[in-house]
């Protein structure tokens, strides 16, 4: 009887730990995607894009204040980067998103094994 009264206990308090993490969770990121900073964030990662958002709409009015800020950014002439030794183009170093971007690769084109093969040939 004690063993079942401990888990039923177990029960409710997994259940209860679940129930609070979950309410957490929507409070904290529920809507991300109102967040500018994050949808913002979102868009300027070429990874996302608009893959970032479930919602058009919050995609549409993060791409809508992204150019509103950068109305009012003044544009540097190139020879000043030089000059401060700012590089220009890509940087090639391994990166913390080579594991996604390959995952994802993989998911988008997926290889057809016997495809590649006929045109290898």
């Amino acid at each position: 009887m004690q063993s079942m009264m401990s888990k039923s206990f177990t029960d409710f308090a997994e259940l209860e730990l679940a129930r609070i993490i979950k309410s957490e969770m929507m409070m904290r990121f529920g809507d991300i995607e109102k967040n500018f900073i994050y949808a913002e964030s979102t868009i300027l990662d070429p990874r996302f894009k608009s893959r970032g958002f479930k919602n058009e709409d919050n995609f549409k009015d993060a791409v809508q204040n992204l150019k509103i800020k950068l109305q009012s950014v003044i544009v540097a002439d190139p020879e000043d980067a030089e000059e401060m030794d700012i590089p220009l183009g890509p940087v090639d170093q391994p990166s913390f998103w080579d594991a996604y971007d390959s995952e994802f690769r993989s998911v988008s084109h997926p290889v057809n094994k016997t495809v590649e093969r006929w045109t290898n040939i």
